[in-house]
């Protein structure tokens, strides 16, 4: 008789290669570690960041909706030379234009000798942005919002606000440059009544200003008796 005997087979299995190298936990490394590490790191961590969140979201939004749809951005954008230059005679204008130059150049040259060029190049594209968005807004806002209107008085009685006292004016005249169209109206819609009055909203002298703020007092006196 023949006994079968389990013949004992080794097998050699060479890798020339390495494993994968498994890429470490989502939470681990990169961005969402830096999250977890320090701002979801604990219940008051998270709690913080959620509120600090909603702050920062309410702010942001109601600055934007106040930029947008409620300031008026003309009390600018007319007085742009005014809020530049001030009184300062146009015959010498080209003093400031050149002192500005200057500074914007010495600042360049600093900006290129200091700073990594990776850095100046974004500096770079974010101030031309910046320099396009100034140029273009003025425009576009004066395209697509009619300009405020002015309230000026005229007449012959004195306005009395408190202890101040202010004289409307006895005559009006306009400065307009080619091609513009000044239109001149009686208020009748603000002066309705003391509520309209006091909302009035717009470019305004000192005695247009005192008739609208004696109707904001009138009306604070009549809610406090």
């Amino acid at each position: 008789m023949s006994e079968n005997k389990p013949v004992d087979v080794t097998k050699t299995v060479i890798h020339h290669e390495d494993e994968p190298v498994l890429p470490p936990p989502t939470l681990e490394v990169g961005l969402p570690a830096w999250l977890r590490q320090n701002l979801f790191g604990s219940p008051a961590d998270i709690v913080i960041t959620v509120l600090s969140s909603l702050f920062i979201i309410a702010v942001v939004t109601s600055f934007f909706d106040w930029a947008v749809r409620s300031a008026n951005w003309f009390a600018i954008i007319n007085n742009q030379r005014l809020f530049m230059m001030e009184s300062f005679e146009r015959v010498f204008e080209w003093r400031i234009a050149i002192t500005v130059l200057l500074s914007a150049l010495l600042t360049g040259v600093s900006f290129a000798a200091w700073v990594r060029p990776a850095l100046l190049r974004t500096l770079t594209v974010m101030a031309l942005g910046i320099l396009a968005l100034i140029a273009a807004l003025p425009p576009l806002i004066q395209a697509a919002v009619p300009q405020p209107p002015s309230y000026l008085t005229a007449g012959n009685v004195d306005i009395t606000d408190r202890a101040s006292t202010l004289k409307p004016q006895k005559e009006l005249a306009f400065i307009a440059q080619a091609g513009e169209t000044v239109s001149l109206r009686l208020a009748t819609d603000e002066l309705a009544d003391i509520e309209t009055l006091s909302r009035l909203a717009g470019f305004s002298d000192r005695a247009a200003n005192a008739l609208a703020n004696a109707a904001r007092n009138r009306l604070e006196q009549q809610e406090t008796t």
